[in-house]
């Protein structure tokens, strides 16, 4: 009877291990190794602090309070009616350009495009910013973030808003809605920079005049349009 006992207990070890180096048993088998994840690509980081993933450009809302970099006084209109372009840069940007003389990826500028009013003042004629009609809006992008993209090339994401929609970015072809004006300044980065003291000028003993960017032959020599003289109906009473 004892045999017959140790007979069965040695057969179910022997079994057992059979069991176990039998291959496909799931009781045998040895975990391999863990499946490796499929890689993501990796995720759109738009340039700057006012471009999202998608590629859409907003208008900053505290520009003002960044580095004034020029003004534009640009006769527009049948009548030569005078507008003022207003022009901000983000201060870190403005203060890489001044060292590198390019912009660094993400810069942003913007344009605050004005009607303006004139008159006779105490001091003698005049003329003054009136209402806001407009804003351009440039984003630097060194890294081609948004290949065929109509609204992102030649190294910048380009935005046009109107004063009664300032949310809604116009522009949907930069070739189409703001290339053509900028095509004069391609040789410095489709910016008019000799127009910006404030990239060209620096304070204190380092105080630099870069007369190569500052001055621009071409728009010197050309004749600025006449503008149109005021009539007497748009000059203010006196009191």
């Amino acid at each position: 009877m004892k045999s017959a006992i140790l007979f069965l207990s040695g057969s179910f070890v022997l079994g057992s291990i059979f069991a176990l180096q039998v291959p496909g048993n799931a009781a045998g088998q040895s975990a391999g190794p863990a499946p490796v994840p499929a890689v993501s690509p990796p995720a759109v980081v738009p340039p700057g602090k006012f471009a999202a993933v998608d590629g859409s450009i907003r208008l900053p809302k505290d520009y003002r309070s960044w580095t004034h970099l020029g003004t534009w006084y640009v006769a527009e209109g049948k009548n030569g009616e005078i507008n003022s372009h207003q022009v901000y840069a983000e201060p870190e940007a403005v203060a890489e350009f001044r060292e590198t003389q390019r912009f660094p990826h993400g810069a942003t500028i913007v344009k605050e495009v004005r009607s303006t009013k004139s008159g006779k003042l105490t001091t003698g004629p005049g003329t003054w910013d009136g209402p806001v009609q407009l804003w351009f809006v440039m984003v630097k992008d060194t890294k081609r973030t948004f290949p065929g993209n109509p609204i992102w090339g030649r190294g910048w994401g380009w935005g046009l808003y109107l004063a009664d929609d300032p949310q809604k970015n116009t522009c949907t072809d930069y070739k189409i809605d703001c290339l053509g004006c900028h095509i004069p300044a391609e040789k410095t980065d489709w910016v008019f920079q000799y127009g910006y003291p404030a990239l060209v000028e620096t304070e204190g003993q380092h105080k630099q005049y870069m007369g190569s960017i500052y001055t621009n032959d071409e728009a010197i020599d050309t004749p600025a349009p006449e503008p149109k003289k005021l009539e007497k109906s748009m000059v203010p009473k006196k009191p």
